[in-house]
């Protein structure tokens, strides 16, 4: 059986390398969201990797034990913290009420007298300080906003059904 000799086309090289380059960009897509996660467990393992080594040879060179035993103290080093935090405000979520409350009365405080005695930016400071302490407070109750639909959204509907096949649907701009 004889080998076909290797196609010497400069087009099909081109092309061959331009798709690896695009599935590779296309990877990169695909994979962008997991990235960061990524970089953060490596980062956690090779910082604990050490003492990863010491709980294996505590417990008598048995990886897959000392596994356990490492990911059961690095969930508990992660769950711990954040259950005492929510606890914490959870048992003052009435004063965090309180204090929001408050926010709806609270104004800025005049300038205190030494702002203007500091040298070089002391007297700007205090008039801008003063402009901020005169500002009127808005009234906090929420209002509905109505925001326009952003023009890429409302034109992807109709170039996706025309892509599908099912015909060119009219262009629907927002008002």
């Amino acid at each position: 059986m004889t080998d076909a000799p290797a196609s010497r086309d400069p087009a099909r090289a081109t092309l061959a390398v331009l798709f690896i380059a695009g599935l590779i960009v296309a990877s990169f897509w695909v994979l962008q969201p997991f990235l960061l996660a990524a970089v953060w467990a490596t980062m956690i393992v090779v910082a604990t990797w050490p003492l990863m080594l010491r709980v294996e040879s505590a417990l008598g060179g048995r990886r897959r034990l000392a596994v356990a035993v490492m990911t059961a103290v690095l969930l508990l080093g992660l769950i711990l913290p954040l259950a005492l935090a929510l606890g914490t405000i959870v048992v003052h979520a009435d004063d965090i009420a309180g204090w929001s409350r408050s926010l709806a009365t609270w104004s800025v405080p005049p300038p205190p007298d030494w702002l203007v005695r500091l040298p070089l930016a002391g007297s700007r400071l205090a008039a801008k300080w003063q402009e901020a302490a005169a500002i009127e407070r808005e009234d906090p109750t929420p209002r509905p906003v109505k925001a326009p639909m952003p023009a890429a959204a409302g034109a992807a509907r109709p170039s996706l059904l025309g892509w599908l096949g099912k015909g060119a649907a009219p262009s629907v701009r927002p008002a």
